[in-house]
């Protein structure tokens, strides 16, 4: 081979060798991009899982409340013990009345109550903790007179075992 072919044949293997180079270099700054999109697709799908986990919490604590609710506050003549005690701690057990403990004039006709309209909101909460606030329209029925009556409630829930139960209750009815 003479001289002239041998500078042609390195001056392309050089040509080649810096092309092949700058291309490494190109897919390696690629890869980085990508390992950095990956890394934050990963972050925001692990963003979301937690917050589908903490709205899986909240729907079932607000799940809790709200048949408490259409099982206390919506009754015929007094909420049922044993309806309702499934809902709640002994602390607020102690806060709610019953058939059985609450004397009755026998010249009334049955009280009916209904609950309408019910609004659940969230408040503050921690893994086994969640406040809740609830808004409904009471509707009471005695001797067929009927009354309308904005309710509002407030609950602190709390989980056990994979359950949750109303741990306190402020209640106000207009």
């Amino acid at each position: 081979m003479n001289k002239k072919t041998m500078i042609i044949l390195r001056v392309g293997l050089l040509i080649i060798l810096i092309t092949l180079i700058v291309q490494n270099q190109q897919l390696k700054s690629d890869k980085e991009g990508m390992e950095e999109a990956i890394k934050s697709m990963e972050e925001k799908l692990e963003d979301k899982k937690q917050g589908a986990n903490t709205t899986e919490v909240y729907l079932r604590a607000s799940s809790t409340a709200e048949e408490f609710i259409k099982t206390y506050f919506q009754f015929t003549n007094q909420p049922n013990k044993d309806e309702v005690l499934p809902f709640v701690t002994s602390n607020v057990e102690d806060q709610l009345s019953f058939q059985d403990e609450v004397e009755t004039d026998d010249n009334l006709s049955d009280v009916v109550t209904k609950v309408n309209n019910l609004e659940i909101y969230y408040g503050q909460n921690t893994d086994d903790r969640q406040e809740i606030f609830a808004r409904f329209d009471s509707e009471i029925e005695v001797n067929g007179t009927q009354t309308h009556s904005p309710s509002f409630v407030k609950f602190d829930m709390i989980q056990n075992n994979n359950r949750w139960k109303i741990d306190d209750m402020e209640f106000m009815q207009y």
